[in-house]
């Protein structure tokens, strides 16, 4: 099993990281522009999707997983309400 990353981030909308688990996404991270001034980032938001433990390394995988995006969490939450640098 393998954990791995894909992030996926737009000049127009914002950024999202998907975290999955052998290419099933189990968790994300997304964070948008404010909706009143585009050039500064909201609060990001992070969902965890519902997933079916199959073993003990399938369980272990899950709770990196979540953490990862919880230290993504933390980090994009510092940014909430600094201006947009783009690279």
């Amino acid at each position: 099993m393998e954990l791995t990353t894909k992030n996926y981030n737009t000049k127009n909308y914002g950024r999202t990281t998907y975290i999955e688990i052998d290419g099933f996404s189990v968790a994300s991270v997304t964070q948008q522009k404010l909706f009143d001034d585009k050039e500064v980032w909201d609060a990001p938001r992070m969902e965890m999707y519902a997933v079916r433990l199959i073993d003990t390394e399938h369980a272990d995988l899950m709770k990196d997983a979540l953490c990862m995006a919880a230290e993504l969490f933390e980090e994009w939450n510092e940014d909430t309400g600094k201006e947009i640098v783009e690279g």
